[in-house]
C-alpha cells in the first residue's frame, strides 16, 4: 500500500481512471488532482492509502 506521495505517474493515472478524472499532465498536476478528487470524497489524502 502506499500514499498519495508515493505514487508514480502510471500508478497516479490509474487512480485518476478509476474515478473518471482527466488523466494528462505531469506529476505536480496528477497529485493536486488526485488530492482534490479524495476531499472531495471525504477523504484525507494525506493519510489515504492505496493498493499498489
Amino acid at each position: 500500500m502506499s500514499k498519495l506521495c508515493g505514487l508514480n505517474v502510471v500508478q497516479l493515472r490509474e487512480e485518476l481512471q478509476k474515478r473518471s478524472l482527466v488523466t494528462s499532465g505531469n506529476k505536480e498536476v496528477l497529485v493536486a488532482r488526485l488530492r482534490e478528487a479524495l476531499i472531495v470524497e471525504g477523504k484525507n489524502p494525506d493519510e489515504f492509502k492505496f493498493d499498489s
